[in-house]
């Protein structure tokens, strides 16, 4: 029995416990509770200042902030020795215009400090402010250095600094050096020598190193050479016999000749292929007539001395081949195409449109001309090349005298007037690769460049696009088009 009545005041002993633990934490909940709402307050604390400020060494501006608070704020700095702040604190409600001047730093380095602005708890703003050291590091008389070809070659130009500074070459490494001392304090200079120079003009750097090793100035070298510098090395020319110029630099004397004397569709127009100093190469292209990009290369070299390297430039030139692919507008054509909507017709005098369109897929990224035979005064033309939801627009409107441009997801892009009286244009529209591999878009008007869109309306390169011409209000007469693929010139 007293086993039983020990258990039993034992549970209950235990329900006790477990009770005065309940009351203890809610009352102590309650009691944080209550402290945390008297803490709780609301700071509406506003200002007016950049995230950073850059001031001179000397003679700083004063930067000016505006505070504003629903209680009593502070402006104050990491380092008030710097600086001076007025006013330091101001009462609620009331907006303050705060100036906050630093002193000159006269130190080498540059310094960095951090403005607070705090209301009550609450920080509002960080505000970084970094002023200029004195220190400097420059040259004098270092612009230009052109050294002699011969042997021990030198030069010596003036460092003018106000602290530990350091030179080296950092480009010309096997043939130029400093000679002598190549650091100091404070003024001084440097003297640079170069070995002889066999062959081509050179060039090398000298770099300035301030007191912590960090870059601050580069100086150019020259050192005199033979020198072939031909205005453009790489061309890509049309399929038209033409001519191109090419002027050379040169101070020698200096000869051309081909890399291949079987390829005969270009060839020098000059009866004599050497020169001396500068000159004007002019090459004549026939017309490519086959089917192919064709490339050459051809040499400029300077004059064969015994014991010197002689200097070559080669020149690329890549030739277009006539690509271009006129379809007429006649019956035979009107095959290859389907009637999208309206009133279309295809006859000798080339395919009329009444508020209608014509469609065609597989079409291939590159050139497309489309021209307009004849338009009623109040005639709208349309061309349409669609991906999926996307377009390319292109209109000519007679009504207005403009034509409109765009890319679908509408973007317009340009209005531009043109002259109504000719009757008669040619619309083309240019599809090539962008650099991100997407494709670029140029519109134009009788071969004038009227817009250009670049690739980022989101249609990868080298897809197919289905194409809408026709005419979207009155009527008009298309009586041919034109393709011209896009040239892969290769390497």
């Amino acid at each position: 029995m007293r086993k039983i009545m020990n258990n039993i005041l034992n549970k209950y002993k235990a329900s006790w416990y477990i009770i005065w633990g309940i009351l203890t934490i809610g009352t102590s909940l309650l009691i944080y509770s209550c402290t945390d709402d008297e803490a709780t307050k609301i700071v509406d604390l506003r200002y007016k200042a950049n995230d950073i400020y850059e001031l001179t060494a000397s003679n700083p501006k004063e930067i000016k902030i505006q505070v504003k608070s629903s209680d009593q704020w502070v402006v104050f700095s990491d380092h008030p020795e710097w600086c001076s702040i007025s006013p330091e604190q101001g009462e609620a409600g009331e907006t303050f215009d705060v100036t906050i001047q630093y002193k000159a730093n006269t130190e080498l380095d540059d310094r960095i400090d951090t403005i607070t602005v705090k209301s009550d708890y609450w920080v509002g703003k960080w505000i970084t402010v970094v002023q200029k050291g004195i220190a400097y590091l420059n040259t004098e008389n270092a612009e230009n250095i052109v050294l002699r070809k011969e042997a021990d070659a030198e030069a010596t130009f003036n460092v003018l600094a106000n602290q530990n500074w350091t030179a080296k070459v950092t480009q010309g490494e096997t043939w130029l050096s400093i000679k002598g001392a190549s650091s100091g304090t404070n003024d001084g200079s440097l003297t640079v020598i170069a070995v002889a120079n066999p062959s081509e003009i050179r060039y090398g750097t000298i770099t300035l190193y301030d007191r912590h090793n960090v870059a601050q100035q580069t100086i150019q070298i020259t050192q005199d050479g033979i020198q072939i510098d031909p205005d453009n090395s790489s061309f890509r020319e049309s399929y038209e016999a033409h001519d191109i110029e090419i002027n050379v630099v040169s101070n020698g004397k200096w000869t051309v000749a081909k890399d291949d004397d079987m390829q005969e569709w270009y060839s020098f127009s000059s009866s004599s292929t050497s020169f001396s100093g500068n000159g004007k190469l002019t090459v004549h292209l026939d017309e490519n007539k086959g089917t192919a990009v064709r490339k050459a290369t051809f040499t400029l070299s300077s004059e064969l001395i015994p014991g010197v390297e002689p200097v070559v430039r080669t020149i690329t030139i890549k030739q277009a081949y006539n690509g271009t692919e006129r379809h007429v507008f006649n019956d035979a054509e009107g095959t290859n195409w389907k009637v999208n909507n309206g009133t279309c017709t295809f006859s000798d005098g080339g395919f009329y449109s009444k508020v209608g369109r014509i469609i065609r897929s597989g079409m291939q990224p590159g050139y497309y001309s489309f021209h307009i035979k004849e338009m009623a005064p109040d005639a709208q033309t349309v061309i349409f090349f669609t991906y999926g939801n996307i377009e390319l627009r292109w209109h000519l409107n007679m009504a207005t005298g403009k034509t409109n441009y765009s890319t679908l997801p509408w973007t317009e892009l340009a209005q531009k007037s043109f002259d109504k009286s000719k009757g008669s244009y040619t619309l083309g529209l240019s599809l090539t690769k962008a650099e991100d591999g997407n494709m670029n878009v140029a519109w134009y008007l009788d071969d004038q460049l009227c817009a250009t869109y670049p690739g980022t309306f989101g249609i990868e390169y080298g897809t197919n696009s289905t194409v809408l011409i026709g005419t979207n209000q009155s009527s008009a007469t298309f009586d041919w088009w034109e393709y011209t693929p896009n040239y892969e010139w290769g390497d």
